[in-house]
């Protein structure tokens, strides 16, 4: 009963549980960042929203991570297999399907 009345008790238990609430939401902020980043790049919408909403302290975005967004691979674009349309600018396509000859 001395330490709820004393102070300092109090005091030192209040700092104990402020650290341990700082490191649990750094925590859940690395682990959510990562999570929605990956969501995002995937184009998973519903999980995006589900992670951005609903905290768990990271357990839900640990499991998006490395159980769901690893069947998924972002596919990029090299520049060699981007499409390049200005060598056929000398025709143009109507709307009736055949191509029209640009003036130039």
């Amino acid at each position: 009963m001395e330490n709820i009345t004393n102070p300092t008790a109090l005091t030192e238990v209040g700092t104990s549980y402020l650290v341990v609430l700082v490191l649990v939401i750094i925590w859940s902020l690395i682990w959510k960042g990562i999570a929605l980043w990956k969501s995002a790049r995937l184009s998973h919408k519903p999980w995006f929203v589900v992670l951005l909403v609903i905290n768990t302290v990271g357990i839900l975005d640990i499991i998006y991570i490395y159980f769901i967004a690893n069947k998924y691979r972002v596919e990029s674009i090299a520049p060699e297999d981007v499409v390049d349309d200005s060598e056929d600018s000398d025709t143009l396509e109507n709307d009736e399907g055949t191509e029209d000859e640009v003036k130039k």
